[in-house]
Order: structure tokens, then C-alpha cells, then sequence
């Protein structure tokens, strides 16, 4: 199983392919609706090309050791790579707390 991570790509997901709800929100305008109206705007500008995406996608499928997560676009790698940094950090910040909960840690709590 290889879960894809893409970032952004050159296709028309968010363009007129994408089912549009005649009923809209007020209160959605100044977040969904602002994130719906600038994706559109930027479908010929993201940085992502399907093509290539397609053929990373055939060769991790087709390797001897596909990953687990694929991530695709330099954009998604930039975001991906620091959520795994802020997790690293998350992490050894609360290690402690971590490897205290089983029984025989009663000590670590008093």
C-alpha cells in the first residue's frame, strides 16, 4: 500500500470538474469560498506536472519496495518534510510522559 501525497498540480480538480453546491453558505464565504475562488484562479500556475506525477507513481507502484508515503511536488515535500520535524520535536519534548505510562512508572506521577 503507498498512500500519494500530492502538492499542487496542473489538473482541473478544483476548476469545472469540481462539483459546485448552488447553495452557498454566508458564513463560509471569507474561508471556503476564498480558498475555492484562489484555487481556481491558479490552475495554470501550480508548480505540479500530472504527467510526471503519473510515471513516479507507476514506478513506486511497480517497485520492490514501494513507499509507504509518496510525496509528490516540491511543494508538498517543503510541507511534508516540516511536519515530520515538528512531530520529531513534539516527540522528544514529551518522551518522558511517553515511556512513563505503563505499570512499574507509578513513581514517575507521584
Amino acid at each position: 500500500m503507498t498512500l500519494v501525497e500530492p502538492g499542487a498540480f496542473r489538473t482541473d480538480w478544483a476548476g469545472s470538474s469540481a462539483i459546485k453546491e448552488a447553495v452557498k453558505i454566508d458564513d463560509y464565504q471569507n474561508t471556503v469560498g476564498a480558498n475555492i475562488a484562489a484555487s481556481a484562479k491558479t490552475i495554470d500556475t501550480k508548480p505540479g506536472n500530472p504527467v510526471l506525477a503519473a510515471k513516479a507513481i507507476i514506478k513506486a507502484a511497480t517497485a520492490d519496495q514501494p513507499p509507504l508515503h509518496l510525496i509528490l511536488g516540491k511543494d508538498a515535500f517543503v510541507k511534508a518534510h516540516a511536519q515530520i520535524e515538528y512531530e520529531l520535536a513534539d516527540l522528544n519534548n514529551w518522551k518522558d510522559v511517553s515511556r512513563h505510562t505503563d505499570f512499574g512508572n507509578e513513581d514517575f506521577w507521584k
